[in-house]
């Protein structure tokens, strides 16, 4: 797996990067307060490199411009964190090398690896900590969304000759809503059901003709205190009018939220809101691939518009609704 950013390219770690890693990492201000010693030869970095960080969401820090190896980033799970106790819990990790401070270097990978265990992993949890006074660490969970849960004293650090630290420990919750564009929707009542097997909050929005209501089941419930096993069901009526529904939506999404739409325009906006989008077909769409998507759906309007035809969709079928079950349910899990 590779991340791209603005300046930066996340990427596995290779054994070709043990002499940039030792160049780095044997720097006595990086690793003692991420909990490891000096790294004290180019072997050691080569040994670590693959017995350490060549795990999962583990990621070599590329300068996108020069090829340069700037320092590390990752995402830990219960094998290897102290604090992530569930799969769907996640342990922020990162440091870059002394003479690359100050470029936001470190905000951007942290970003970038938030965004993914939002988006892509199914996260609820993320964690981080640092050590209670390194300012620089702290802005970065804060940058990232976390926020100080307290402080864990004297915690011992094999990787340190079982030095102990005092450790100030952060924590983003992600409260997730599926929303459905009722609008001509035919999979409703399949997405309500995706949802209560998920225990995700549901939001039906449409334009106040629609009859929403109707959707809905007699034992559903209808607030957050009264959810069941984290599902409960709202209607989110709008004015008639072009793309009202689809603005209230975007208005309300929050990063790992899920829509279901037709409107490729509407799918544009959540991805860019870092939420998921799904067709009432069941096409998971892509930020690869959108512009594609909505450069063809311009040029068949354009044809409409000279008074052309274009080929309409196909039939609407049970195995459509299947597929669409199938893949809501997978974005509801997390992308499993």
């Amino acid at each position: 797996m590779t991340i791209e950013t603005d300046q930066l390219v996340l990427r596995p770690w290779e054994d070709g990067d043990a002499a940039e890693l030792y160049a780095l990492a044997s720097d006595p201000e990086i690793g003692p307060a991420c909990g490891w010693a000096p790294h004290a030869s180019e072997r050691e970095s080569l040994e670590v490199i693959r017995h350490i960080l060549r795990g999962p969401e583990s990621y070599a820090v590329i300068d996108r411009r020069t090829g340069e190896l700037l320092g590390a980033a990752a995402l830990k799970g219960p094998g290897t964190s102290r604090l992530a106790a569930s799969r769907h819990e996640f342990e922020l990790g990162y440091w870059i090398g002394r003479q690359f401070w100050g470029y936001g270097y470190a905000t951007e990978a942290a970003e970038a690896l938030v965004r993914r265990a939002i988006t892509e992993l199914g996260a609820t949890l993320i964690w981080g900590a640092c050590e209670a006074g390194n300012v620089r660490s702290r802005a970065v969970l804060e940058a990232c969304g976390l926020e100080p849960m307290g402080t864990e004293h004297d915690v011992i650090e094999p990787r340190l000759d079982d030095k102990a630290r005092d450790l100030q420990v952060f924590l983003r919750e992600i409260r997730r809503t599926l929303f459905i564009d009722a609008d001509a929707c035919p999979v409703t009542r399949e997405a309500l059901e995706c949802a209560r097997r998920a225990g995700w909050p549901v939001v039906i929005a449409g334009n106040t003709t629609q009859n929403l209501e109707r959707h809905i089941g007699r034992g559903d419930p209808r607030s957050a205190k009264d959810a069941r096993d984290g599902f409960w069901v709202d209607v989110l009526d709008v004015s008639v009018g072009a793309d009202s529904a689809d603005f209230a939506i975007v208005e309300r999404l929050s990063a790992g939220d899920v829509v279901v739409t037709q409107d490729i325009g509407l799918a544009s906006m959540v991805l860019g809101r870092d939420a998921a989008a799904i067709s009432v077909r069941g096409h998971v769409f892509r930020p690869e691939t959108i512009d594609m998507e909505l450069l063809v759906r311009h040029e068949e309007k354009k044809v409409r518009r000279a008074g052309g035809r274009t080929r309409g969709p196909a039939a609407f079928t049970v195995e459509d609704r299947r597929h669409f079950s199938r893949n809501l349910a997978r974005l509801l899990r997390g992308g499993e």
